[in-house]
Formats: structure tokens, sequence, C-alpha cells
């Protein structure tokens, strides 16, 4: 959601970010290691004109606390089993402009994984 119209090249972000969330998802399943997610998505922004703004990781566990100990990161060492609840959050991070995360809740399935959150995930530029 943007107030007023946004840079083109947020708007070329964003859908990079989309792109990512979406690979780094497609690696969550029962077995995968957690960092799987994270260097899929990373690797995508950094084929783009992006490279570098990745600068966080791409999700965490979540539980009964926000943050649970799960970590989605590229160095993480955790295998995710069916039933872990984790985040899809990428992000590019324009110094000078501005920043685009798009985060979603996906929880672990056996056969892969299943988004909990219902979202429109449309790019919306409210005048």
């Amino acid at each position: 959601l943007f107030l007023g119209n946004p840079p083109e090249v947020l708007e070329r972000a964003y859908e990079v970010v989309r792109e990512a969330q979406l690979a780094g998802i497609a690696e969550y399943r029962d077995g995968a290691n957690a960092n799987a997610a994270d260097l899929a998505a990373r690797k995508l922004i950094d084929e783009t004109e992006f490279k570098g703004t990745f600068i966080h990781s791409f999700g965490h566990g979540i539980g009964q606390d926000v943050h649970q100990a799960i970590s989605v990161s590229p160095k993480s060492e955790q295998i995710l089993h069916a039933g872990n609840i984790v985040s899809a959050e990428p992000g590019i991070y324009i110094p000078g402009v501005g920043g685009i995360r798009i985060e979603d809740t996906v929880l672990v399935t056996e056969k892969g994984y299943e988004i909990l959150t219902d979202f429109d995930h449309s790019f919306t530029v409210v005048q």
C-alpha cells in the first residue's frame, strides 16, 4: 500500500520482492533445511538490479512468541518439520528512496506448505 505515487523503482522492487517471497516459500517443506528458503529468495533478488539490498533474514518461527526458535536465514542449519509455522518476509531497501517488505505466515506440511495469511498482494496506490 502506497500513499501517493511511489517512485518507479519501488514498483519494480515490489515485483521482485513478491517473486522472491514465492521462491522462498516454495522451499518450505518437511525435512528441508530452513536456509533453503532464504537462499532461494536471496538468489532471485541478487540476480536483479537490487543485488545486496536484502539485508535481513527471510523469516523466523512463529508460536506463542512472535519470534520462535526457528531461524530462516542463510546460515541456518535447522531442519523444518511438518507443523512448524514460519514467516516469509523478504525485503528490498534502497537508501534515500524507501523499502519494500512482504510478509506471510506459512505452515510447513508433510507435502510442502500452506499459506495461512489471507492478504491481497496486489500493488496498491492510494491517492
